[in-house]
């Protein structure tokens, strides 16, 4: 043991100006510099445990000297994206800062995304005094037998042998990992919901205020309009049962997104990018949220269902699979993708006897306490090198 403190970097990606989404803050306001994953983690682990020592940075080229802010309780620093090194993300200076914290302190480095075989690789090299924790937020294992897919998935997998925990959505992922690296330890942790921003409300005042129908079986989707999140599912399923008085609301899309013609031509209620407070009132005024994620391409671990159950609403979904407790009480299991249509009906019907969705999801879903517990314990551990990867 030494008598360092610990110190833990969470570092993002660069997003160019291009890349940036149409809804994306301004620099004047906290949301640019802590918005990320990352930052999210880092903003409710300060909230949590406040004496932790944490900072969030990102490299950024609408910057051309290193920037710090107190950004929503966490310190923030944005680096000019020059003098790059590797990945999207290390620059020469943010290279030089972390030497220096590596020598003054029990360094922890986070990184959100598993599949940067670069950073994976050279950093833990660079730096051999720091522990490395990175999270799968989404995105799969290059695919297909092609020799780049399957030198760069080789690659991937070796990059993990100086990582020292790794945190994952998918039980596909977790077991891949697994079988390849024995003594990493792998921890589930999805992001969770803030159950105290979503609550609750009554669902009739939400429906009024909504100008939504009283006597209608409402479905909920939050997200882009993609075929990658099952949107094309969802209208299929909505075509077949809106004489049953069915609808679906559908939260979140812009007209750029691939299927935004078809949910405006469904006649469905639909609405563009909503505050908490607005989304709130949507998911009160539901009666189930619909989830056919069923997409090979979609590697992710949606955070909206979560938001959902917060809201006390069921939930349709074929992610149930990937929990790694009892969620019986949560809703309905979209086991095969045959079966959407008639697990729909099974909901429509069944939705009502569902009554302790928030009660059991603030249990394991809590992203401000069950959550961040579990990352705390993974930042802080002395070693996260076990025999067993389960």
């Amino acid at each position: 043991m030494n008598n360092k403190t610990t110190k833990i970097v969470v570092v993002g990606w660069f997003v160019s100006k291009a890349e940036k989404p149409y809804y994306d803050a301004t620099k004047e306001d906290d949301a640019y510099y802590a918005d990320s994953w990352g930052a999210l983690f880092a903003r409710r682990l300060k909230i949590h445990y406040p004496d932790i020592d944490i900072e969030v940075w990102r490299p950024d080229d609408d910057f051309t000297e290193t920037y710090y802010r107190n950004a929503l309780g966490v310190d923030c620093t944005i680096f000019p994206f020059k003098n790059h090194l590797f990945s999207r993300t290390i620059t020469l200076e943010m290279l030089k800062r972390l030497w220096k914290y590596q020598q003054g302190y029990n360094l922890v480095i986070h990184f959100n995304t598993i599949f940067d075989w670069k950073f994976n690789i050279l950093l833990p090299l660079l730096l051999p005094k720091a522990k490395f924790v990175i999270s799968h937020h989404g995105g799969l294992f290059p695919s297909g037998t092609n020799i780049k897919n399957k030198l760069k998935r080789k690659l991937i997998h070796y990059s993990y042998r100086n990582i020292d925990a790794i945190t994952y959505l998918r039980e596909t992922i977790r077991n891949e990992i697994a079988s390849k690296n024995k003594k990493i330890k792998l921890t589930f942790l999805p992001v969770g919901a803030n159950f105290d921003i979503y609550t609750p409300l009554d669902k009739t005042d939400c429906r009024q205020k909504l100008n939504l129908p009283l006597d209608k079986t409402l479905a909920i989707y939050v997200g882009a309009f993609y075929k990658l999140k099952g949107v094309d599912k969802i209208l299929n399923i909505f075509h077949q049962l809106k004489d049953s008085n069915f609808e679906v609301l559908f939260v979140g899309g812009q007209e750029s997104d691939e299927l935004y013609t078809e949910v405006i031509a469904s006649g469905c209620k639909h609405w563009g990018f909503v505050n908490h407070n607005i989304l709130n009132e949507i998911y009160s005024a539901a009666d189930f949220y619909i989830h056919p994620a069923f997409n090979p391409d979609f590697g992710g671990f949606d955070v909206v269902w979560a938001e959902a159950l917060a809201c006390n609403i069921p939930v349709l979904s074929p992610q149930f699979k990937e929990l790694d407790f009892d969620y019986s009480e949560l809703g309905v299991l979209l086991d095969n993708e045959s079966k959407l249509l008639e697990k729909t009906k099974l909901m429509i019907k069944s939705f009502s006897d569902f009554k302790k969705c928030r009660e059991t999801a603030i249990r394991h879903l809590n992203g401000n306490t069950v959550i961040i517990d579990k990352l705390y314990k993974i930042l802080n551990s002395q070693s996260c090198q076990t025999s067993d990867a389960s």
